[in-house]
């Protein structure tokens, strides 16, 4: 029995290897960690701090498993080859099981080894065992995340709004919180932490105490850990289509806006590639898992925002929300090759179809099916936020600008025939920085400068007018232009027969 489980945890290991191993993400981790802990460690006990990095670890651990880790072990490329072995059902789970503790452990370390640097009051076994309990901490947060997941597999709007939540959250924390953290000061340990007994993270510093380590609580640590693999072996794996069927409610409100789109702003040729966008992107469910948990990103400032007194400051950051959709169309557009059907790829191989038209619908359906309802309610957030003459000073802007920024990035983000490729192989993140960075750097200087030279709503319609004449200006001369597409190596002729 160990020498199959241990066979099937190194062919799942394997393949996870084969796709990539998460080393980016891990890095900005251990940066993030080694600030942060650095600030918190000098001016808090070991309990405290406790407290501190195992929630931090926790949560900057559940935005990849909600992400391109929960991608990973939702579609394990071996797991069907694997139930075809002569195996037992309980091998194959524990082997799974063992592979989940290891990758999601060394996700965990790349946050908890900087960590362990500044933890006060410390021995080398003390190190060791805020190793061993920051991990159990990690472990049985991502179990509880990746149970919620299997929970909600079947409602994908429910997923999609747990995952935006959990990465508002996580920003949110990381913003607002380190004050907090700093006010609990030397809390002797986990039998004088009054209220903070009840939070998950205090079961797992309770080993750590002013004066010396509590050894007589360790066992909580060692008995999560042991649930968290009980959890991971036993969790059933969701089974759920890969793409979603049914108009939603968002596609229906839109729907007027479509036909007007269709009718005013797409060109005959582009109708195919625009339609099709529109119809089938939406519904590739795994896009929509790695690209919608993004909305937390103004949900984070939006929630700062809402706290501020009104002022020049919250001025200036509901400015910032407002230009904040065009800094992530990079992502969005990345996974425009993405399906989970990739072999149909041959019907647009074979359409009498211009491939520079195919990408000029496309381009407009991201526009409408993504940008604008955003801008939308981003707008209506800001007349609140503020008032409606800051938001008929800006909104309109930020929409051309927004609209102008889809433009210029979508050629250096998209690399691929819209809806062709597997969705593991069409997003490269090497190719992601200068895309993103350039959206960055531009939407904010945008920001700030609208915010101050856009004074009323007359100067915002002009200066509107202005960047969509631009816009349309770039959209003519780009007919005329040959699409030249980046050669892919690695789709072989044969990917793409039916």
């Amino acid at each position: 029995m160990l020498t199959r489980t241990l066979a099937l945890l190194r062919a799942h290991l394997g393949v996870w290897r084969s796709i990539g191993l998460p080393i980016m993400t891990a890095a900005v981790h251990g940066l993030v960690a080694l600030v942060l802990c650095a600030l918190i460690g000098e001016r808090v006990g070991p309990f405290a701090y406790g407290l501190f990095a195992f929630s931090l670890s926790a949560a900057l651990v559940a935005v990849p498993l909600v992400g391109e880790l929960g991608f990973l072990l939702r579609a394990d490329e071996a797991s069907d080859w694997l139930d075809a072995l002569p195996a037992r059902a309980i091998e194959r789970r524990l082997a799974k099981a063992g592979g989940v503790l290891l990758a999601v452990s060394g996700l965990a370390l790349a946050t908890l080894l900087p960590a362990a640097l500044f933890l006060p009051e410390a021995t080398l076994v003390g190190r060791a065992l805020f190793l061993l309990c920051g991990i159990a901490a990690v472990q049985t947060a991502a179990a509880t995340l990746l149970a919620l997941q299997g929970l909600l597999a079947r409602v994908p709007s429910l997923l999609v709004a747990l995952e935006a939540v959990l990465v508002a959250a996580v920003l949110l924390g990381a913003l607002v919180s380190l004050p907090m953290w700093v006010q609990l000061g030397d809390i002797a340990g986990y039998a004088s932490a009054g209220p903070w007994r009840a939070y998950p993270a205090a079961w797992f510093a309770a080993p750590f105490a002013s004066g010396g380590l509590d050894l007589a609580r360790l066992w909580i640590p060692l008995a999560a850990i042991a649930l968290a693999a009980a959890a991971f072996a036993f969790l059933p794996r969701p089974t759920t289509p890969a793409s979603t069927s049914g108009r939603s409610a968002l596609e229906l409100v839109l729907t007027p806006i479509t036909r007007l789109a269709r009718r005013l702003w797409v060109g005959p040729r582009e109708l195919a590639g625009f339609d099709f966008v529109t119809a089938a992107f939406p519904r590739e469910r795994e896009v929509a898992l790695r690209t919608y948990p993004l909305l937390g990103i103004p949900l984070a400032f939006l929630w700062v925002a809402f706290g501020m007194e009104k002022g020049a400051e919250k001025d200036s950051l509901v400015a910032l929300i407002l230009f904040t959709p065009g800094i992530y169309l990079p992502v969005i557009l990345s996974h425009l090759p993405a399906t989970a059907s990739p072999r149909a790829r041959w019907i647009l191989d074979t359409a009498p179809i211009d491939e520079r038209a195919l990408h000029g619908g496309a381009l407009k359906a991201i526009a409408v099916r993504y940008l604008l309802p955003l801008q939308l309610v981003l707008a209506l957030i800001a007349w609140s936020l503020v008032d409606g003459e800051f938001a008929a000073r800006l909104a309109l802007p930020a929409a051309a600008v927004g609209l102008l920024a889809l433009r210029l990035l979508y050629r250096a983000s998209v690399d691929g025939l819209p809806l062709t490729l597997p969705t593991d192989e069409a997003v490269r993140v090497d190719a992601l920085g200068g895309p993103l960075f350039a959206a960055g750097m531009g939407l904010v200087v945008f920001s700030v400068a609208a915010e101050k030279l856009i004074t009323t709503p007359l100067l915002g319609l002009a200066a509107a007018v202005v960047v969509f004449a631009l816009d349309a200006a770039i959209d003519r001369a780009t007919r005329r232009l040959p699409w030249q597409q980046p050669a892919r190596a690695d789709v072989e002729p044969d990917a793409i027969e039916p």
